[in-house]
């Protein structure tokens, strides 16, 4: 699974090896920001309209998690 990170205008990019199900962003309070359902191997995650700072993703396939990290925005 690839994350490709462009934390200079807050968009970002994933691709994985088996279509991902859900896409999840989460600001450091826990707070749901973004949540995308989406079946294909490759997704853009547009985060331009938050603040910048630190946010924590999840990528599931099939309701699992199998990818989570950390996104650093540096608008």
């Amino acid at each position: 699974m690839l994350f490709f990170l462009n934390p200079n205008n807050g968009i970002f990019s994933v691709e994985a090896d088996l279509n991902i199900s859900r896409i999840e962003v989460f600001n450091t309070l826990g707070k749901l920001i973004y949540s995308e359902n989406i079946s294909t191997k490759k997704s853009t995650i547009n985060l331009s309209n938050q603040s910048k700072g630190v946010y924590f993703y999840r990528l599931k396939i099939d309701d699992k998690a199998i990818k989570t990290g950390r996104i650093f925005l540096k608008k």
